[in-house]
């Protein structure tokens, strides 16, 4: 049976795995506008998986190391504990309190699906697919029925 992938991690199915791109500008965004620092060492780190990750294909390897995955999901997991910690530090109801509360969650929730791109390499840490635009046939089909 194949892998059901979604692109955005913010919409709410059941899936096998999360495509990460959304969760790094969402990370990125947090860090960049909200000025919590916690979100750039997660961000980092996911970034660092990915880059490893490669590194393997490259070297044609068809899995991660058993010993170097589980040093990932442990800082994974020592990181969302930092992250609780930064939360609770914050005033509730100020700003960036409720975005960093809901990326911690969806991080927690949905941990198998975040990091299954680094579990099994078949699935992709993107889906380039998904963020592709529609073929143009169909966005001439879309604009001639506007406009007769």
């Amino acid at each position: 049976m194949p892998l059901k992938i979604i692109r955005n991690d913010i919409t709410k199915m059941n899936v096998d795995a999360i495509v990460n791109p959304a969760t790094r500008c969402v990370l990125k965004g947090l860090q960049d506008l909200e000025m919590i620092s916690w979100v750039g060492v997660m961000r980092a780190h996911i970034i660092k998986m990915n880059k490893h990750k490669n590194s393997d294909l490259k070297s044609v390897k068809t899995e991660c190391n058993p010993e170097l995955l589980v040093s990932f999901e442990a800082e994974y997991d020592r990181l969302i504990a930092e992250g609780r910690v930064a939360l609770s530090l914050m005033k509730e109801g100020s700003f960036g309190y409720s975005g960093l509360n809901a990326m911690l969650n969806r991080l927690t929730d949905y941990k198998d699906c975040y990091l299954l791109f680094i579990r099994n390499y078949k699935v992709p840490f993107t889906n380039n697919l998904a963020e592709r635009p529609p073929p143009r046939k169909n966005q001439r089909k879309g604009i001639c029925k506007r406009f007769f």
